[in-house]
């Protein structure tokens, strides 16, 4: 007689969702479901969330329709939930707060996640301008990544960016250069704008530079004092200037790469140069090239509407896979 096939038991893998009670973002959260696996995988995908209002009940009512088993937990605190857990294979955490840089419950989270290797991903909507001084994921923040450099071709977003990280209490410090202001750029904000021979004419035992670059004609560079200064912590660099830190100094930042494609950064440079067609045409040259095999970054980011919550989500992904 044929041997009868046994019905092997269906793995479950768990994804704990947590968030603010005052949520209302729909979307965001739907999204974030889709994303999770396939809609074949749903099936054994188990979304876990806790008995609180707002975020949690979206949660729910999303998954449900979108073919996820959804386990609601009589508890509140998300990390009960984790405990309750701790024998299930959890492959995600979805954490949905409006303003997750000064709650300390996503803070024990993301410290729970990180303890257990556990992806973390953030959604919401920041109020950096509320920001408190040196809030409770800021101060892991300073302690793992002393300074965050951004690199990224011509029309990447940099200086969108480096502003949104200001307004959360990060002080940048801008590059010297040699060339001339262009429209709207302040000295001592966006650049420190020098003469040549500020570059040029330096000791040769005792330079005064960290890294010093010569680009499409015109000096660029970030001086010793600079990197040294504690209130300074966010950086500009092309990849030749990032080349020239110590393996030291790499270790003390998070490089974020803003690969943004080609077609998209062109349409931006001809918007700020309408004057100007062939400079930006001899940028995007010397951005490929210069770019072509740059692999020295941490966080890679290729949406070109990127926003604020999703570079503080890829941070915080970054961090976790760090060891402690």
């Amino acid at each position: 007689m044929p041997k009868r096939k046994r019905n092997r038991p269906r793995r479950y893998v768990y994804v704990v969702t947590c968030g603010d009670e005052n949520w209302t973002d729909h979307l965001t959260i739907e999204k974030s479901l889709q994303e999770l696996c396939s809609t074949e995988e749903r099936a054994r995908c188990i979304v876990v969330q806790g008995f609180h209002l707002g975020a949690d009940r979206i949660v729910a009512r999303i998954a449900s329709r979108l073919g996820f088993p959804v386990q609601s937990l009589p508890l509140s605190n998300p990390w009960e939930i984790l405990l309750s857990l701790r024998d299930k294979k959890i492959r995600n955490i979805l954490v949905f707060h409006s303003d997750f840089f000064n709650s300390r419950k996503v803070l024990r989270i993301f410290l729970s996640a990180r303890k257990r290797s556990i992806p973390l991903s953030l959604y919401g909507t920041l109020t950096p301008l509320y920001i408190t001084p040196l809030p409770s994921l800021w101060r892991v923040f300073r302690h793992t990544f002393p300074r965050i450099i951004l690199v990224g071709g011509g029309g990447a977003g940099k200086d969108f960016l480096r502003t949104a990280l200001q307004k959360c209490g990060l002080q940048f410090s801008p590059s010297f250069t040699s060339r001339s202001p262009r429209p709207g750029e302040i000295a001592g904000q966006d650049y420190h704008f020098v003469e040549r021979a500020f570059f040029e004419n330096e000791p040769a035992h005792n330079s005064i530079w960290l890294e010093k670059q010569e680009f499409a004609g015109n000096y660029y560079g970030t001086t010793r004092a600079q990197w040294s200064a504690k209130s300074h912590r966010v950086f500009i660099m092309s990849p030749p200037a990032l080349s020239s830190i110590s393996a030291k100094q790499r270790r003390s930042c998070v490089v974020m790469f803003l690969d943004i494609s080609e077609e998209i950064r062109r349409e931006r440079l001809k918007k700020r140069n309408l004057q100007q067609p062939v400079p930006s045409e001899s940028r995007l040259s010397n951005d490929a090239a210069v770019f072509s095999q740059f692999r020295n970054y941490d966080v890679h980011i290729t949406n070109a509407q990127f926003t604020v919550s999703e570079v503080f989500s890829a941070l915080l992904q970054h961090l976790t896979l760090l060891e402690d």
